[in-house]
């Protein structure tokens, strides 16, 4: 089953890495590394990802300092954190609690998610302050998991 293109995706998981763009491109282009075919195969390079059906690569304009770099990433997506992502932008939706639209928030990353709770909470009263920072605290939500 082929995923839906049109799609933007925003987590990735680097499959390969230090590849030239000639190699990049031809991985690209095939949708395979070596002979083994992904759904959906895109390339990135200092951030930057190029997503088939979302750039056409052959009409991209490149810098010769990107042309010259072995810094390309081959990167397929990384489902388990796009799932989180789709929770968290169901919960945002569910809620209404940023007066975000729906287009928006179904091109948010995490982290904008997470930046416009911030706004949200940065505007609550001190009490409910207290009860945010008491409960992150006590449940050691600041600590890396």
């Amino acid at each position: 089953m082929r995923r839906n293109y049109r799609k933007v995706i925003k987590n990735w998981k680097v499959v390969r890495n230090g590849l030239d763009s000639v190699t990049a491109f031809n991985m690209f282009k095939a949708q395979a590394i070596q002979g083994t075919g992904y759904d959906l195969l895109a390339i990135r390079l200092h951030g930057k990802v190029y997503q088939p059906g979302i750039v056409d690569i052959d009409r991209e304009t490149f810098y010769a300092n990107e042309i010259l770099s072995h810094d390309w990433e081959a990167v397929i997506p990384d489902d388990d954190m796009e799932e989180i992502l789709y929770k968290m932008r169901q919960m945002y939706k569910d809620e209404h609690f940023t007066r975000l639209t729906h287009e928006k928030i179904d091109n948010m990353s995490i982290s904008d998610l997470y930046h416009a709770l911030i706004d949200v909470m940065n505007s609550l009263d001190d009490r409910n302050k207290y009860r945010l920072a008491k409960h992150i605290i006590e449940n050691k939500l600041y600590k890396k998991q």
